[in-house]
């Protein structure tokens, strides 16, 4: 029992100093992190918080010491902090629902807890951005212009890519503003996705390495089973209506930023709808695996061709419609007692 205690608080104690190593590099922070909260989440759940706060420690301070020693002192103690509320909170809340024996969405919430209200911060700043923002891609493009100017062989370098004379380059200035503009206009439903989506990670991860440290721990049906509650369907259609009721402006992209929300929601739902048919019928895994890495592939690789990106995105709508269904009418022949969030 001592043995298996000691190995969850070195895995954990090693993933928290990857994310401590990692923690200010994007994309490898976002991995190292998911996967530290998963065992972090683990040691509250079965060991208790003074543990917990133990294991946190040796990725506070390889935070602290590889943002002093890369950027200054001054961001060795900022990284102490944002460890502290990205990675330390949300694992404490968690394994404190898992040590109570919460529901598995009761444990979700309340990981979701810490990063919710650093996103509503974040809506608070993003209003005042949203304002600025024209202001603020006029001054980087004058300051762009600038400095292509000053430095004749940057003009060259740039020039065998991208116009920057005549009317094309007005133009690709007009297309690059309109997209940089339509980009954060969706950035809420954006940050809102991937942060369910990483504790939701880490909840699975949790989930998957209870089992190897002989643990109760809360788990969801299987993925087959999912199915999306009733009350998406009205968040949904909150949504929709004020797309359909107004011109582009802030309620219509309200609108579209609750969509992001729950289409991908319909769209987890609509891919479990797939893995209930393949389990119904007995499709060989190597069927599966054809299925979804052909879905990853067109992710990948849909930006390139016209072609791909119709094909990834008529199959992105009939998974999220087939989701959006089968909050009505169940597709699955198994009974549940009640839905899946």
């Amino acid at each position: 029992m001592r043995s298996v205690e000691n190995k969850l608080s070195l895995t954990a104690g090693i993933c928290a100093a990857a994310s401590g190593l990692f923690l200010m590099v994007p994309v490898l922070n976002a991995v190292t992190g998911i996967v530290a909260i998963a065992f972090l989440t683990l040691v509250i759940a079965r060991l208790g918080f003074p543990r917990g706060i133990l294991v946190t420690l040796p990725g506070m301070v390889t935070a602290a010491i590889v943002s002093s020693l890369t950027m200054g002192y001054q961001a060795g103690l900022i990284a102490i902090p944002i460890f502290l509320v990205l990675i330390t909170a949300p694992s404490f809340m968690m394994g404190r629902g898992a040590r109570k024996l919460a529901s598995p969405f009761a444990t979700v919430a309340m990981g979701l807890i810490p990063l919710g209200l650093i996103f509503a911060y974040f809506l608070n700043l993003y209003v005042r951005l949203m304002s600025d923002l024209p202001l603020i891609l006029d001054q980087l493009y004058s300051e762009s212009a600038v400095a292509i100017s000053r430095y004749p062989f940057l003009a060259d370098l740039i020039g065998k890519y991208i116009p920057l004379t005549g009317e094309s380059a007005g133009q690709l200035t007009e297309t690059t503003r309109a997209l940089i503009m339509d980009l954060f206009r969706v950035l809420p439903g954006i940050m809102a996705i991937g942060i369910i989506g990483a504790i939701l990670c880490s909840f699975l991860i949790a989930g998957a390495g209870a089992s190897k440290f002989n643990m109760i721990f809360p788990r969801f049906r299987p993925f087959y089973l999912w199915r999306a509650s009733g009350w998406w369907l009205p968040l949904t259609i909150l949504g929709l209506a004020p797309m359909v009721l107004f011109k582009p402006d802030v309620w219509f992209y309200a609108g579209l930023n609750i969509l992001i929300l729950t289409g991908n929601v319909y769209l987890i739902v609509g891919l479990s709808i797939v893995e209930s048919y393949f389990r119904r019928s007995y499709s060989p895994g190597r069927l599966r695996l054809i299925f979804y890495a052909v879905l990853v592939l067109l992710g990948i690789f849909a930006a390139f061709h016209p072609v791909l990106f119709y094909t990834g995105l008529v199959i992105l709508i009939f998974l999220v419609a087939l989701g959006l269904t089968d909050s009505r009418f169940n597709f699955k022949r198994e009974s549940l007692e009640e839905n899946n969030d």
